[in-house]
């Protein structure tokens, strides 16, 4: 199924500009599946998907979600992690609301 931070999404974008109909199948989310077990408020989030590989762009990525109320998703690579870890919790230290991390397999 086509879904956010998926390759499929540029398909069924082709798709749609071509008037090819898409019809979801629903499976398995893992978004949804970590989200609805985390404990952290489900009324309002943001898939952040992955990180841009640029430290820079990373970096100011981070900035602005630490400025961000919702609960928010990122999609990490497992051999990038401790990288993410780092520069998030700098990013984060200023947070004023209770900020959280969970991990997800």
């Amino acid at each position: 199924m086509p879904g956010s931070s998926d390759p499929g999404t540029a398909l069924a974008k082709l798709f749609a500009d071509e008037n090819i109909p898409v019809i979801p199948i629903p499976g398995p989310c893992a978004v949804v599946a970590a989200l609805s077990a985390s404990g952290l408020n489900t009324e309002e989030f943001t898939i952040a998907g992955f990180l841009p590989k640029q430290a820079g762009s990373r970096r100011d990525r981070l900035t602005a979600s630490a400025k961000e109320a919702r609960t928010q998703l990122f999609y990490i690579p497992p051999h990038k992690l401790l990288q993410f870890l780092e520069e998030a919790s700098s990013a984060f230290e200023d947070c004023s609301r209770g900020c959280r991390v969970r991990f997800e397999d």
